[in-house]
């Protein structure tokens, strides 16, 4: 490679394993020019859901024609292939366990079927794979010229219901350290059930959210509030205070549950 690109590193592997920083110092040895920047090790283990989220919302703020590598549940299923993605001008390499098509959706138009490991695959083996697959691509190279197009099947988020009647059932797809949590409705599918119309998210207690807000302190301090995100996602929050703590949410979230939105 002429000029080493920025390398981003999304896993499920924790602070605390070894192959953490050992599969960062393979990419540096690589490519010792590279910016190699952790986004997260801490996505839940085998919850691609969320995984998917986190890398949607990150990558958007990394220059384009970065790579950015997801290496989350990789022996997932008997065939554990390698995938490469374009998507806005970014490269993505992830296992064949759906991530790709639920951080993208439609979006996912340009895959590239890179490599199949004969057993299940480990970390460093798989990152050197990936760090073979950035030298192959390189600036300026085409995928085409490397790699074979592969159709990837759509995969939809595991609780998505779509509307019954005047009722949207939300996925919960992500929960940050303050207990705010982020759901599975953006703004366009939001605008188009409410068509300027009330709308009504209910919680325990008789509490209940009943309009938009823009930022957190549109609310009194301990209130419930909804707001889009950065992503054009719908976030539920209270001020200052865990919603998961007050809610009790936390036993229920891992499970993938449903938040109602009425209309």
């Amino acid at each position: 490679m002429a000029t080493a690109p920025v390398i981003t590193f999304l896993s499920d592997l924790g602070n605390k394993h070894i192959a953490t920083g050992s599969a960062k110092a393979r990419l540096w040895a690589r490519f010792p020019e590279a910016g190699v920047v952790d986004i997260t090790h801490g996505a839940e283990r085998y919850n691609i859901q969320r995984a998917a989220y986190v890398c949607r919302s990150a990558y958007q703020h990394f220059p384009a024609g970065g790579f950015h590598l997801l290496l989350v549940d990789i022996s997932l299923g008997e065939r554990h292939r390698m995938l490469l993605a374009h998507v806005g001008g970014h490269y993505f390499i992830a296992p064949d366990n759906g991530i790709l098509s639920l951080a993208f959706g439609d979006e996912l138009k340009d895959v590239w079927f890179c490599r199949e490991f004969s057993n299940a695959v480990g970390v460093l083996q798989w990152v050197d794979a990936a760090a073979d697959v950035i030298a192959t691509i390189g600036p300026e190279a085409v995928p085409d010229e490397h790699f074979t197009r592969f159709m990837t099947k759509k995969i939809a988020f595991p609780s998505v219901q779509r509307p019954a009647g005047a009722r949207r059932d939300c996925a919960i797809l992500y929960a940050d350290r303050y207990g705010n949590v982020v759901l599975d409705l953006g703004r366009e599918e939001f605008e188009d059930l409410a068509s300027d119309g009330p709308f009504e998210i209910k919680f325990p207690a008789g509490k209940s959210i009943t309009r938009l807000s823009t930022t957190y302190n549109d609310v009194a301090e301990g209130e419930l509030l909804c707001r889009f995100n950065s992503v054009g996602l719908m976030e539920i929050a209270m001020n200052r205070q865990s919603l998961f703590a007050t809610y009790e949410f936390a036993a229920t979230y891992n499970a993938f549950p449903t938040i109602s939105v009425y209309f």
